[in-house]
């Protein structure tokens, strides 16, 4: 009996050492900094009606000419808004918040949000600034992100790998990422630097911007005219 019990004790002492640790969960702080001057197309520094959220489009790639189908294929990983306890305080032009990518690939703020979108490693990050997201007149929105645009592809916002079970691989812990760290104005201005989109004054300086958006009419004739080319040289046949 002796030799069985310390049989039994050794096996549960080897399966503790091979058991898999908890994974190693990655959290991403990500928003505006301090002194960071944030303003409408008018020039007027965004106010309580603006909303910010961090996402990815999947693998669908967003510019001004495909505008209606944002929405559709934008999935949320973090929101703030006002008031300055949900992370957008208007009166000093901060926003700011945090979530951890989960091991399942779910955002941590996902179950808050009422969404349960799962994200892929290297999906394109973004954060989408708007008083609405619905494309209507007077509907303002900046779309930024870091990718290789300048130069630097170890710091592109890319959703980073899942935790691995074992924790074997480290890493980082936790990533920023901030307008300041920013490089590509999708739409809108940033640091400076303007993108697409329709504004009636610049401010000389500045860390974000948004723009007005086209009238729906013309945005979705626009997309219609797009997909309609795609589509014809699709169909043409090839000369002999």
């Amino acid at each position: 009996m002796k030799h069985l019990l310390s049989f039994l004790t050794l096996l549960l002492g080897v399966g503790f050492l091979l058991a898999p640790s908890s994974a190693s969960a990655q959290t991403i702080y990500w928003g505006s900094a301090a002194n960071d001057a944030l303003f409408d197309s008018t020039g007027n520094p965004l106010d309580n009606s603006y909303a910010f959220e961090i996402g990815t489009f999947g693998s669908f790639i967003p510019d001004d000419t495909n505008m209606p189908l944002w929405l559709a294929n934008w999935k949320t990983l973090d929101r703030v808004n006002a008031p300055a306890a949900s992370g957008w305080d208007s009166t000093q032009g901060f926003f700011s918040s945090s979530f951890t990518l989960l091991s399942d690939g779910t955002s941590s703020r996902g179950a808050a949000l009422g969404t349960g979108f799962v994200f892929s490693a290297n999906e394109q990050a973004y954060i989408w600034a708007y008083n609405s997201q619905t494309m209507n007149i007077g509907t303002e929105w900046a779309l930024i992100t870091n990718n290789s645009s300048d130069g630097n592809a170890a710091d592109n916002w890319l959703i980073p790998p899942l935790p691995d079970p074992c924790n074997c691989i480290s890493g980082a812990e936790s990533l920023e990422w901030r307008l300041s760290t920013a490089s590509q104005p999708d739409f809108g201005g940033l640091n400076d630097e303007y993108g697409p989109g329709n504004v009636s004054s610049t401010p000389p300086t500045y860390s974000l911007q948004t723009a007005v958006l086209p009238e729906p009419g013309s945005s979705l004739l626009v997309l219609t005219g797009a997909l309609l080319l795609t589509h014809r040289r699709r169909s043409t046949p090839k000369a002999a």
